[in-house]
């Protein structure tokens, strides 16, 4: 009885460390698997998974996935000061969801004002469709309102591709801190 629960004891304490091992990461490191694609400009930190593309390292971050052929999925992260009329997620996604109305057709909201976290702030996640060019395409928007700035991150894919890149944007959304 004693070998038995030593060495449950044992696979335990493994299995702890292979846990810790795989999802830990110092400030500064990305997670195993993971890339930072932030730099020193950005005051928070967003990581993706190291086999996809970066495509913008400025203040507006984001990269693309390496995904099958069509796959044209990818995230975006920006940051800009907080408008006096917009104080709140729910009021900056009508902002946008009215502005959105301009460069997209079929607009059709699937969830709105959804509580998630974002880093250590609470946010609201939306997600809605709309035509572009001629596609469809499905987005989720993570607005966070974190000092005096609004944080915006946009997940895009184009329908057929959404639901195989969800567990990666749930890492990534995970993985995302801000630096003070």
């Amino acid at each position: 009885m004693k070998r038995i629960v030593s060495f449950a004891l044992t696979v335990f304490m493994l299995l702890t460390l292979v846990v810790c091992f795989v999802s830990c990461s110092k400030d500064g490191e990305a997670h195993m698997g993971f890339k930072i694609i932030t730099t020193d400009i950005n005051d928070f930190v967003l990581e993706v998974p190291d086999t996809w593309t970066v495509t913008s390292q400025n203040a507006f971050v984001s990269a693309t996935v390496e995904g099958a052929a069509g796959d044209e999925s990818n995230v975006s992260m920006m940051s800009s000061q907080r408008s006096a009329n917009e104080t709140t997620p729910e009021a900056y996604f009508d902002k946008l969801i009215e502005s959105y109305g301009d460069m997209y057709e079929n607009i059709v909201v699937e969830s709105r004002d959804v509580e998630i976290e974002l880093g250590s702030e609470k946010a609201k996640k939306y997600v809605f469709g709309a035509d572009v060019l001629g596609e469809s395409y499905k987005f989720m928007q993570v607005i966070c309102i974190h000092g005096d700035r609004v944080y915006i991150f946009t997940y895009t894919s184009n329908d057929e591709f959404y639901a195989e890149h969800e567990m990666e944007i749930k890492y990534i959304l995970d993985y995302f801190y801000f630096k003070v």
